[in-house]
């Protein structure tokens, strides 16, 4: 049953790494990434609000799937060159 008794100087650097690690990723990611993220919101902003009508046109949701509405007839015959 080993595997289930706690090591008291295991836990204690475990602690003691974790903070290091998070002071690290505070004082350097962080702010970075909080950056990025604000940079991206103001990009989102700055393309939702339309500026003219072409904008408009090209913000809404294009579908893959979607069918043209008219379709040319196919011919049955195969044409040869």
């Amino acid at each position: 049953m080993e595997l289930f008794k706690v090591d008291t100087g295991l836990t204690i650097w475990m602690f003691v790494a974790f903070a290091i690690l998070f002071f690290i990723l505070w004082k350097f990611a962080w702010p970075v990434i909080m950056k990025t993220i604000d940079g991206r919101a103001d990009l989102i902003d700055k393309l939702r609000t339309p500026r003219n009508s072409s904008t408009t046109h090209s913000l809404q949701p294009k579908s893959r799937f979607r069918r043209p509405a008219t379709r040319k007839p196919t011919s049955s015959r195969k044409q040869t060159a």
